[in-house]
């Protein structure tokens, strides 16, 4: 029997375990292209959603910082020298306070799962609570409550402990501060 010299062997496994990779190729092309658009496919998905996601998040937060200075507006008398295209110009804090309710409302609802719609849900509650509608105040803070975050539920449950105190519910107040406290 002829000895086979290390590297002769050594080159003959190169060879066939290439001969079995093109063999593999040439067999299953279709499936790997396949499998390959596939892949393509999910990664411009999850890329394009993220896209997305950022944009309609940018947006939310540009909408809601309009209404906070809406909120935090100063109140002037409105006078014939005034610019008509003059933004945030208020004669009164109800007619302020009405105009900023609705854009929070108008967030709250077209943004709610992001940390905008949440963020507007408690000043909805705010709001409600400087125009004197404190039942409805209640209700927004129990759902920025339910539904916001940990820095959102915070202070929705404060806001409700004040509201709950001006309605003379103070056993309610106190479990909501006691709450805040503890957590």
């Amino acid at each position: 029997m002829s000895k086979i010299s290390r590297k002769e062997l050594k080159t003959d496994e190169f060879v066939l375990e290439v001969t079995k990779g093109v063999e593999f190729l040439q067999t299953n092309t279709q499936q790997l292209i396949l499998q390959g658009i596939i892949a393509v496919v999910v990664v411009l998905a999850v890329g394009g959603g993220y896209l997305g996601y950022t944009r309609r998040s940018e947006t939310a937060n540009e909408v809601l910082g309009r209404a906070i200075r809406t909120l935090h507006s100063p109140i002037k008398q409105i006078s014939l020298e005034d610019s008509p295209n003059e933004e945030f110009q208020f004669a009164n804090a109800p007619a302020r306070d009405s105009e900023a309710l609705r854009q929070f409302q108008d967030i709250a609802q077209r943004y709610t799962w992001l940390s905008a719609g949440k963020i507007a849900r408690y000043y909805v509650g705010i709001t409600q609570e400087s125009l004197g509608n404190l039942p409805q105040a209640e209700t927004e803070l129990n759902a920025a409550i339910s539904g916001g975050n940990d820095y959102v539920g915070g202070l929705s449950r404060l806001a409700l402990a004040g509201v709950q105190q001006r309605e003379n519910k103070l056993g309610e107040a106190e479990q909501n501060l006691r709450y805040l406290v503890d957590h």
